[in-house]
């Protein structure tokens, strides 16, 4: 058995050999060529123009055969070279990344299956004014508490970075903050920074990597602190609702730790207990103008539950111990801004970041002292009868 076995495999094994030598031989022989060797495409025809802020659109006509993309090849500024390709369905090219409105020219090539490319088209693109440089033209910035805040009009809602830095006696240039946004009205604060003269200085980059010129403007940022939320505690006045969850324990003090990553430590009224609107007091134990105040919502419930959409701060010196509203002043109303738009249970990044780095609500200048607060909810995200409020903070000016 064993000698048959060895004159049967035998052959088999050198066939074997045999079929791989050829696959090998094929193998390095192969050589590619093309789909379409010889044939050039023809030219684009009728070509035309549409220039847009920052961006030219070229359209054409295709010739009858041979195209299987068209590409464009253009410098956005000077030393980049950039293509833009379409295919033969679009009969479109879409040019963006212009550094400044100027004349840029544009060379059209008709690509076959082949990779043949056809002759040359030039063509001349003029692109209006950058959006980048437009949106730089609107900046305004202001001082504001603890630092300055930045306005400008994004009205094409492009994807856009501003730079904020300061520059010291010696001209060294620290950097504070690159916001990211593509909002149509932006607007963002940069805080922490002493209540002196300082130059600062703000610039806008796009998505390119084109720089608009740098603004300068020497402010004073407005003194505040951020005031001692240990010392904080609850008031008790008749219509305040500030019950804790029934089934865990949600005290008001638990807002005025640093406890945001559990979504259990937080101030929790009792649903159900008392409809929205609805409110509660606390004492800030000494009376303080107020700069500004951030909330964070509750954690893995961001915009929706309880966390507050719209509400009201009111201050008092001298509560009336009846719970009634004649003895409030009202600081100020306030929305909450959910910059995405999507419905309630959807959420974008921008979302994300922007809520959990703390909503800021800014009082104005001209309100009083005080050193009672009462929050009043009007509405909450997910339309429940109670409220959350993970965490709050508040700063000003302590004034005795």
């Amino acid at each position: 058995m064993k000698k048959a076995l060895k004159i049967f495999t035998e052959p088999i094994s050198l066939l074997s050999l045999a079929v791989g030598l050829l696959v090998l031989v094929g193998c390095k022989e192969e050589v590619h060529q093309p789909l379409s060797p010889g044939i050039k495409p023809g030219v684009v025809t009728n070509v035309k123009v549409e220039n847009r802020n920052g961006v030219s659109v070229i359209t054409y006509s295709l010739p009858n055969e041979g195209a299987f993309y068209v590409v464009a090849e253009y410098e956005p500024r000077p030393g980049l070279k950039r293509q833009t390709i379409s295919s033969v369905y679009k009969q479109e090219l879409v040019l963006d990344g212009f550094e400044r409105a100027a004349e840029y020219d544009v060379a059209i090539y008709v690509v076959g299956l082949d990779e043949q490319r056809s002759d040359v088209v030039k063509v001349k693109v003029n692109p209006l004014t950058p959006p980048y440089i437009v949106t730089f033209n609107t900046l305004e910035v202001s001082e504001d508490w603890g630092g300055v805040s930045v306005k400008a009009i994004n009205e094409e809602q492009n994807h856009l970075v501003f730079g904020v830095f300061t520059l010291d006696e010696n001209n060294e240039i620290d950097t504070l903050v690159m916001h990211y946004t593509e909002q149509a009205q932006v607007k963002f604060a940069v805080r922490g920074l002493e209540s002196k003269n300082t130059k600062f200085g703000l610039f806008v980059r796009d998505a390119w990597e084109n720089f608009s010129d740098t603004m300068y403007q020497e402010l004073k940022p407005l003194f505040e602190e951020e005031l001692d939320r240990s010392k904080f505690k609850q008031v008790d006045l008749p219509t305040d609702m500030n019950l804790s969850h029934a089934q865990m324990s949600t005290p008001m003090h638990y807002m005025w730790n640093d406890e945001i990553a559990n979504r259990n430590i937080l101030f929790l009224t009792r649903p159900n207990a008392a409809p929205i609107p609805q409110w509660f007091t606390f004492d800030l134990a000494k009376k303080s103008k107020l700069s500004r105040m951030k909330l964070w919502h509750r954690t893995t419930f961001l915009f929706e539950g309880g966390n507050l959409k719209r509400f009201e701060v009111y201050g008092s010196n001298d509560p009336n111990p009846d719970g009634s509203w004649e003895s409030w002043t009202l600081l100020g109303y306030f929305e909450s801004f959910k910059p995405s738009g999507l419905p309630v249970g959807q959420l974008s990044n921008e979302d994300i970041e922007y809520i959990n780095a703390g909503e800021e609500f800014v009082f104005d200048l001209n309100i009083p002292p005080v050193r009672y607060l009462r929050i009043k909810t009007l509405e909450v995200w997910g339309g429940v009868s109670y409220i959350s409020i993970q965490m709050m903070k508040i700063w000003g000016e302590v004034v005795e």
